[in-house]
């Protein structure tokens, strides 16, 4: 019914208009025109406008826009460049036009003359308070245009001019009426980043920032101005989402939380049923509140912002519960109505009639009607979805305070995994960014529920994104999170359980091509998918269990029975190296690295030859790490920001940095490091060096690596952090340069230290009450030695330690696993193994100017756990016993058998023992000779030199080999005297020390203790006569095998291993170098010091590993 208008005449009467200087019917033609022309535009026929434009309706436009003297010519030829909008090259053209400025003018007295075209809004502007209702309206029409070219890119910088910006402020300040639409314009443009910059800078900052205060956001009671509060929400909304904008992009903004909180009080949750949902501020309120609590350096603190005194402390809290259950409630309401829409549509629906038609009204206006599939809906839906996306990420990270998290669960909080139903792709990327923020943040991975919850819910995006169900453009971003997951060695275990390799071999470049649902281009985007997916299986491969054979999972061993760390997930060689082999090959120098480092992870056998063969390679790796370290962050930052040269930071800079980190709870995240560093590779050739650490052969490589692996703790991200505290308790895990194999080692250098193994092998145990050394008689400076009573031992190992077989208990500590995972196998030497008949046992003892006549007893086997009738009892392997010459018949007595109440006496004369025991006597020693096994036992007695009061030095060296260097059978060592048994072995089992506890578990008493002894040593290896004579040469401990620990005690080893205890991960390699560490009489107070009080709450720790390495490291330091 609408009369078509003809294209020749309708610009005939418009120039006719303009000739004659007719605005009213130039504006009636336009006016009548407008119906036709919408018509045809909606209907997707712009040719009439084309050619409208073809036939210059510009320049008439042009025209109108410059009039000279009339401001209502300017206002019409405006309102009618503003139908043209649509179409691009009439943007174009307007842009030309400089359609603003006229804008600017229509804004301006009627006396204002062209000649300020141009030149700004300095002199006009709103037109002040006393401006008029028609000045008002030109305002108004002013800013509704300004927002219609917000819309479009060719505007936009236009837009940001200061004179605009400022005209813009201005209008928001004094018209009440335009304040919806002024921070409308202010919300798209902040869309944009590098315009926040422009806001920022100028006074729409502190324009929006006295908005957000002073907006009057109370619904007027009934009968007041409606359409004015709806403009004050709307306004308040935009500049929410302003704020919000600004906030995330680290533009400071001065944002009371009070006025969120109470916004979401009256509006979120409201006492009374005619106040409407509100959803689009909510969500706009929520998304601010997100970004101030994210970029805040405390969210508790937030939280409980400029509230008032006399408020309920929990006050925020309550009001985040009501809202909470409110977006629970509506979006089970729409997820309900989307499920039974026909059923609606017939009158049916299954759930909560009541609730759905309260739902179907206008966001401010629950009397106004709004229907299924309308555009009000769809706005409100995605208003719901968004303020449920939102609160559940603010949930989130709560959840990640520990202050907070109790908190949140007595509140009630429940369903907060709600946003993991949400579609849109961009709700999506809020959640993802949030999971990627808080799983690289220390106090998320504090709660192990919460990074578990995270690790499921992104494995279960990764099957969607397989499936071709999930957004393509977010599926980086996903892989970016799992990446920075896999850093954490419990997430390596879950990603083993879930097979993470097979799933993600679907994201190589040829699944990519060969699935045509995937439009992913070959190039930037597909390079990186492919190498954020090598990084997470990368990772996943270094985790203790899945690339050391002795290393046990407990959770994978739970979840599957039949599960062994010789599995080696991924499967390396029919499957996994061979991938990396093309890899080594790749364009992409990333690829390359990350490919490199793990094939020489993983082919150990070329770490079988000696070290100076490896020393090449490891320098290398050594030296690339060290520059791509994220300890050096702060030093490619401003490397790359500002030229010049790489200025490497020292170990006291550092330290003094990762102080102020904690101080101001301030942690080095992955991701922000990764456009400077390489903290994924860093972390692979970290866990390298912790492989090499372990053996002896290798640990002289490490002395130029001591000082760059502590300052990795101090600053690199946890992750690598972790990696480097742990190549550090490897180090001093059979801690000597000599390559000796030194694996036990009592020093008791302290009357609190007994059961403390310096060697950091084993975790031995006390039993009974065994005495200090008397002041003045210890060893080495009268300090150390343990004299071992009645009742009393150190028990090395459940098992007993042999020296072939020597346990992986301390070698590697993942915060969720037990000591029963580690010490299920023994170690795995990276060459020869050590044989087992091939160790040495030396100590210092000290002989009494009166010594009793028991029998004296070192060394104890270990008792059979079951019965075994006699077959392989447990013994006391090496001895003292006190011999007696019987006064009758001249026989050998043993004295130690004759002072119990059964005393036989003389076997030979049958002579009592009290005509005995005041024969001739003669201490002599005793060693078993174990070379057949089982039952039949040899005692090898010895007639030494007759020992005078005072220490003594004592070793046993046993050694089987063919070579002509070497001997088979034992060497006995008394201070300098040596005699050789050819042919006998002592058993390599080493249970108890210092007493017998007798044949089996059940024991009896204990009552052969051996003394006074100090600097107990077991090694897996024979040591030369030198060496041996160099021990029984030592006056003090400075040739100790503890070098390791004193040069790390040297460098505030302890500070800085106690800075990076926050992260559970973390932690538990600290606490094992510090425990370690703590073996050094030293470092005790110091560690004690720095963190005994923080080491102390770790006893009740979540985490089991954490627990006993705390445990320990408060043994050792006791």
């Amino acid at each position: 019914g609408i009369e078509p208008i003809d294209k020749v005449e309708f610009m005939s009467d418009l120039q006719k208009a303009w000739n004659n200087d007719d605005v009213n019917q130039y504006k009636e033609l336009w006016r009548t025109s407008w119906p036709f022309r919408e018509s045809m535009i909606k209907a997707g026929d712009k040719d009439f406008d084309q050619d409208l434009l073809d036939d210059n309706v510009m320049g008439l436009i042009k025209n109108g826009l410059r009039h000279r003297s009339s401001i209502e010519w300017r206002q019409v030829s405006i309102e009618a460049a503003r139908t043209f909008l649509y179409n691009e090259k009439a943007r174009q053209t307007l842009v030309k036009l400089e359609f603003i400025d006229s804008l600017s003018l229509l804004t301006m007295s009627d006396d204002v003359g062209a000649d300020v075209v141009g030149a700004g809004v300095a002199g006009g502007g709103a037109g002040g308070k006393e401006g008029g209702s028609e000045q008002v309206a030109r305002n108004l029409l002013a800013v509704n245009i300004m927002s219609e070219l917000a819309d479009h890119q060719e505007f936009i910088q236009l837009l940001c001019r200061a004179s605009i910006l400022n005209f813009l402020c201005i209008v928001l300040n004094q018209v009440p009426q335009a304040a919806e639409k002024v921070t409308e314009i202010f919300v798209k443009l902040s869309n944009m980043e590098a315009n926040l910059n422009l806001l920022r800078e100028g006074s729409v900052g502190d324009i929006l920032e006295s908005t957000f205060k002073t907006c009057v956001y109370e619904r007027p009671a009934a009968g007041g101005d409606m359409e004015r509060w709806k403009m004050n929400v709307n306004a308040l909304g935009n500049v929410a989402r302003v704020l919000g904008t600004m906030i995330k992009y680290e533009h400071e903004c001065q944002v009371e939380t009070e006025n969120i909180v109470k916004v979401f009080d009256r509006l979120g949750v409201p006492r009374s049923e005619d106040i409407p949902d509100c959803l689009k501020l909510l969500s706009s309120l929520a998304r601010l509140f997100y970004w101030v609590c994210r970029m805040s350096g405390s969210v508790a603190d937030r939280l409980q912002e400029r509230l008032s005194a006399h408020e309920d402390p929990d006050y925020v809290l309550h009001v985040m519960v009501k809202l909470w259950t409110k977006c629970v409630d509506i979006h089970n309401i729409i997820g309900q109505a989307k499920a039974d829409y026909q059923s609606i549509q017939m009158g049916g629906w299954s759930g909560s009639a009541s609730a759905w038609d309260k739902f179907c009204t206008d966001d401010l206006d629950r009397s106004v009607r709004i229907s299924m599939g309308s555009p009000e809906m769809k706005s409100k839906e995605n208003s719901a979805r968004s303020l449920l996306c939102y609160m559940n990420s603010l949930l989130w990270l709560c959840l990640a305070q520990p202050t907070l998290r109790w908190k949140l669960r007595d509140a009630g909080f429940k369903k907060l995994h709600l946003a993991f139903e949400l579609e849109d792709p961009e709700l999506i990327r809020v959640i993802l960014s949030t999971i990627r923020h808080l799983v690289d943040s220390p106090a998320a991975q504090q709660c192990h529920e919460l990074i578990e919850f995270f690790g499921n819910a992104l494995t279960a995006y990764l099957d969607q994104a397989i499936e071709g169900r999930f957004p393509e453009n977010q599926v980086r971003l996903l892989l970016d999170s799992l990446s920075i997951l896999a850093l954490q060695r419990g997430m390596q275990e879950l990603f083993t359980e879930k097979r993470i390799w097979e799933r993600l071999q679907k994201f190589r470049p040829e699944a990519f091509l060969r699935d045509p649902h995937r439009r992913v281009s070959r190039d930037k985007e597909f390079t990186r998918i492919e190498m954020v997916s090598l990084f997470i299986v990368a990772q996943v491969s270094v985790h203790p269990s899945n690339r050391m054979t002795w290393v046990y999972s407990d959770r994978l061993l739970a979840a599957d029975a039949k599960w062994a760390p010789e599995t080696q997930y991924p499967t390396r060689h029919n499957d996994f190296e061979p991938y990396l082999e093309v890899l080594v090959k790749d364009r992409d120098d990333t690829v390359r690295t990350v490919a490199s480092l793990l094939l020489t992870l993983f082919q150990e056998k070329k770490f079988h030859q000696p070290a100076e063969e490896v020393a090449g390679t490891f320098k290398s790796v050594l030296e690339w790490w060290k520059v791509n370290s994220t300890t050096q962050y702060e030093a490619h930052r401003e490397l790359l920001d500002n030229g010049g040269e790489l200025h490497v930071r020292g170990l006291r800079e550092l330290l003094d940095d990762a102080i102020r980190r904690r101080e101001n709870q301030i942690a080095l995240t992955s991701m922000e490091t990764m456009k400077y560093c390489a903290p994924h590779e860093c972390v692979l050739a970290l866990s390298l060096f912790s492989r090499l650490a372990l053996e002896p052969k290798f640990k002289s490589l490490f002395r130029d690596a001591l000082e760059p692996l502590l300052g990795c703790v101090c600053s690199g991200i946890w992750a690598e952090a972790r990696e480097a505290a742990a190549t550090l308790a490897n180090l001093m895990w059979m801690p000597d340069f000599k390559e000796e194999r030194l694996v036990c080692w009592l020093k008791f250098d302290g009357p609190h230290c007994v059961a403390v193994d310096s060697a950091n092998v084993l975790m031995p145990v006390k039993a009974g009450n065994p005495k200090a050394v008397e002041m003045g008689k210890g060893m080495y400076r009268n300090l150390w030695g343990v004299k071992f009573v009645e009742g009393s031992c150190v028990t090395l190992h459940p098992d007993g330690l042999q020296t072939n077989k020597v346990p992986g208990t301390l070698t590697s500590a993942s915060a969720s696993d037990t000591l029963h995972a580690t010490s299920k196998r023994e170690y795995q030497w990276l060459g020869t193994e050590p044989g087992p008949r091939r160790f040495t046992v030396t100590c210092w003892f000290y002989w009494p100017s009166d010594p009793t006549m028991d029998t004296k007893v070192l060394i104890q086997t270990t008792p059979p756990k079951v019965d075994t009738g006699g077959a392989d009892p447990s013994m006391a392997s090496v001895y003292v016993e006190c011999v007696v010459t019987c006064c009758k018949c001249g026989a050998p007595v043993v004295a130690g058998d004759n002072l119990s109440s059964d005393a036989q006496g003389c076997t030979a004369c049958r002579a009592p023992w009290s005509q005995v025991k005041d024969g001739p006597q003669e201490f002599v020693w005793v060693l078993v000779d174990d070379k057949k096994g089982g039952a039949d036992k040899t005692r090898k007695t010895m007639k030494t030199p007759k020992l005078m009061p005072g220490w003594h030095f004592l070793a046993i060296v046993s050694s089987h080999s063919s070579s002509s260097k070497t001997f088979d059978g034992t060497k006995f060592w008394l201070d300098t005297w040596p005699v050789t048994l050819k042919q006998v072995w002592i058993k390599n089992d080493f249970y108890n020390i210092g007493n017998f506890t007798g044949k089996t578990d059940d024991g009896e008493g204990g009552r052969k203790p051996f003394g006074l002894i100090a600097d107990f040593r077991i090694y897996a290896d024979a040591l030369s006569d030198n060496a041996v004579k160099a021990l029984a040469a030592e006056q003090n401990s400075e040739n100790h095998p503890d070098e390791i620990a004193r040069l790390l005690g040297s460098m505030d080893a302890a500070t800085i291993l106690a800075q990076r205890l926050d992260v559970p991960d973390t932690a538990a390699e600290c606490l094992r170098a510090l425990g370690s560490l703590a073996t050094l009489s030293s470092q005790r107070a110091k560690i004690y010091s720095v963190c005994g009080r923080e080491v102390l709450k770790m006893l009740e720790s979540p985490y089991p590993m954490i627990r006993r390495q705390a445990a320990r490291l408060l043994a050792n330091i006791a």
